[in-house]
């Protein structure tokens, strides 16, 4: 196929090679960027991007769409559109961009599921029974409130005493997450792979558990376990589908309407980036914060895991460093 720079696939791979280089984006990011590429080359490869016309990109989408419940692969698609063709009109000279008025096809809908406290009793018991390495990381999870990614990308040169350092993650900041008594006893039954091994491995920790897969094993080794789970501790179960993100949000909310931990620390807690201003000015050191915080909510979990109900904790100011 001719080099010509207005052949679509040629284009394509200018504008993606530049807008990943001057923006430094990171390698999931420019991993989504080319998915999107692949899907409009597959479609267009050989054209002059020219004669693309806006009605094969609202046919393209729509199929798109159709093969994805989310609909998030749709709407990236469409991002990732829109910014070739702005910048082909004016590198290329395209008398008219044909992605104007091209919208997003799907509507997102914001996640709002959190679970109950006998929800997380049945989960627990679920991923005691399913063991590691799956069960273990989705009980850290429930334990520190982090990203189920980074839960599953810890190693063992990543934990230094009580502390976890934690130094890859999406806000690429590093935050020390405090382990308490049972997070360290969790990592404790853990197989011995090395010392820069994964903690939570399915390859006898050459690597650690990716985000992408969890979907899958969570098919395979814990879900099937919820029902018996549930009737061994005398509780309904969990009917309502339930995702790793949504026991994050649970820890959120709990931090603060159950353990009684001021909002601020709980978002630093789990290490959401600072936003306004704030991110401008606010460079305070919360270790001993969120160290205190962990704690709180390790009393907490251990008292939903014994059924006991949630008292109304007030915001105590006094922190233990």
């Amino acid at each position: 196929m001719s080099t010509n720079p207005a052949f679509f696939q040629n284009a394509a791979a200018e504008w993606i090679e530049h807008h990943c280089k001057i923006n430094r984006l990171k390698p999931k990011t420019v991993a989504m960027y080319k998915a999107a590429i692949q899907k409009l080359t597959t479609a267009f490869y050989g054209r002059d991007i020219s004669t693309i016309q806006h009605a094969e990109l609202l046919r393209l989408l729509d199929v798109i769409q159709a093969k994805r419940v989310a609909g998030a692969v749709a709407n990236h698609t469409a991002t990732t559109t829109r910014l070739l063709f702005r910048w082909a009109r004016g590198r290329l000279g395209l008398a008219q961009d044909p992605t104007e008025g091209l919208r997003n096809p799907a509507r997102i809908r914001r996640r709002d599921r959190t679970l109950t406290r006998d929800e997380i009793r049945v989960l627990w018991r679920a991923c005691d029974a399913a063991g590691y390495p799956w069960g273990h990381a989705l009980r850290l999870q429930m334990l520190t409130g982090q990203r189920i990614g980074e839960i599953g990308a810890i190693r063992r040169s990543d934990v230094d005493g009580d502390f976890w350092i934690m130094s890859r993650n999406k806000t690429e900041k590093r935050i020390d997450i405090f382990l308490t008594k049972t997070a360290k006893a969790i990592l404790a039954e853990c197989p011995n792979f090395g010392a820069g091994a994964a903690y939570f491995s399915a390859s006898a920790g050459s690597s650690g558990l990716r985000s992408d897969v969890f979907n899958n094993a969570l098919k395979r080794h814990i879900r099937p376990r919820l029902e018996a789970a549930a009737l061994e501790l005398g509780l309904d179960p969990i009917a309502q589908h339930w995702t790793p993100h949504d026991i994050r949000r649970s820890v959120r909310s709990g931090l603060t309407g159950w353990a009684g931990v001021f909002p601020d620390v709980a978002e630093r807690t789990l290490n959401h980036a600072l936003s306004g201003i704030r991110s401008n000015y606010d460079f305070a050191d919360y270790l001993g914060h969120v160290a205190d915080a962990l704690r709180k909510w390790e009393g907490e979990l251990l008292r939903i895991l014994a059924g006991e109900a949630p008292v109304v904790v007030p915001f105590n100011r006094e922190v233990v460093l």
